[in-house]
């Protein structure tokens, strides 16, 4: 088994860092993928094939089976691919020219391309080989790894599709367009197919993805040479603030996310032990984060940089607004008893 294993794992770093050299990406942003576009149509899709799979041909029951006993893994599948998958999140995520798709997310790709590789099997530990071994070249971004769960579903959900509708509802159209991933090379069995994606389903939504995280993004990695040593001892959601510090700055300049996240260290690495400039919280959203934008050359839209200033000094903003508002009230009372003045 443990050698079945390692051979499993040799493979997936084997097509992942194949598929890091292939990859280009397009200076534009993605293209709707036609399951994530239409996900109203995959709700009425499981909805009418629910019904159609309850009187399937003997050579669909097994298929039908698997879709009546596991429908609301489905239908919970699709809330979280809504929930998690807004259009201002996917519009962030890195599109791949490819002769396959037109502009798709590169880590929709990355999905259809693990699960082909793993035949349709899910699990923490392969993930986390396959993308850490992409990786060795090309680090992808927080934000890519983040979506890296939305994009399994989409794509098992797809391949459930694609695999269930001529089995149990053959009259009905496909909902979407499937993306050319979706073709099976191994030619598996298509109820294998369905059984598999619905297992995936359920395996993705019990799978830690913070964990995942953890030990993929090269933004974590680096952050965790923080001088202090503060950096890996915070909890999750303080040292998440770091980061979305990290892709603010990656986002505004040309200067990479793993890179901004090394000049944090660096500028950090530059204090000794105990001193607060030696954590790189003290550059990324402390006293020194100015520093750290002009290091970086990140330039904020004026708005958000009104934001900031607001963050970084409430107590002079709030006196200023009360000022100001005082004077605004104080004029007008003054024009109203001149006009009542006026009138008299």
């Amino acid at each position: 088994m443990a050698e079945a294993d390692a051979d499993t794992g040799w493979l997936l770093e084997q097509i992942a860092g194949q598929l890091s050299a292939r990859h280009r990406l397009s200076d534009k942003p993605p293209l709707p993928v036609p399951a994530w576009a239409k996900l109203n149509a995959g709700f009425d899709w499981l909805h009418d094939v629910r019904s159609a799979c309850a009187d399937a041909p003997p050579e669909s029951s097994k298929a039908a089976e698997w879709l009546l006993d596991n429908d609301y893994q489905v239908h919970r599948a699709l809330r979280q691919i809504r929930e998690d998958l807004p259009g201002s999140f996917y519009e962030c995520l890195p599109a791949l020219v490819t002769e396959q798709e037109e502009r798709v997310p590169r880590v929709f790709a990355l999905a259809h391309e693990f699960l082909r590789a793993t035949k349709l099997q899910v699990s923490l530990s392969n993930a986390v080989r396959f993308m850490g071994a992409y990786q060795h070249a090309t680090a992808l971004t927080i934000a890519e790894l983040w979506a890296f769960p939305t994009m399994l579903r989409i794509a098992s959900f797809e391949i459930l599709v694609c695999a269930l509708t001529p089995l149990a509802y053959s009259e009905r159209e496909l909902p979407f367009r499937v993306t050319d991933w979706s073709v099976d090379p191994e030619s598996l069995d298509p109820t294998e197919r369905v059984a598999r994606s619905i297992a995936n389903l359920i395996a993705i939504a019990a799978i830690p993805w913070e964990d995942f995280f953890d030990r993929t993004s090269r933004v974590e990695e680096i952050l965790g040479q923080d001088p202090s040593g503060f950096y890996s001892r915070m909890d999750f959601e303080s040292r998440d603030r770091y980061r979305r510090r990290v892709e603010a700055l990656a986002r505004h300049s040309s200067t990479s996310e793993p890179d901004v996240a090394a000049e944090a260290v660096e500028q950090a690495g530059s204090y000794g032990a105990g001193e607060a400039a030696a954590h790189v919280g003290y550059w990324l959203v402390g006293p020194c984060q100015r520093h750290l934008e002009a290091r970086t050359g990140a330039r904020f839209p004026p708005g958000q940089r009104l934001r900031q200033l607001i963050l970084r000094h409430p107590g002079k903003v709030y006196s200023l607004a009360l000022r100001v508002g005082f004077e605004t009230h104080a004029a007008r009372a003054s024009l109203r008893i001149m006009s009542m003045a006026a009138a008299a």
